[in-house]
């Protein structure tokens, strides 16, 4: 099933992907050494959403 955007998603669901969220921005400060990471749902159209 597909989800369209955060007010679709279960909170089971919400956890898997806050963990996965985490390993990636893990890995990434771990090879890429970012000053700083960007992570946020565009939820709506009015959000970039489309």
């Amino acid at each position: 099933m597909c989800m369209r955007d955060v007010w679709e998603i279960s909170a089971a669901t919400h956890g898997e992907v806050a963990n996965m969220v985490r390993r990636v921005a893990a890995l990434l400060k771990t090879t890429l050494a970012p000053d700083g990471v960007n992570v946020k749902p565009n939820t709506g159209e009015a959000a970039g959403q489309y």
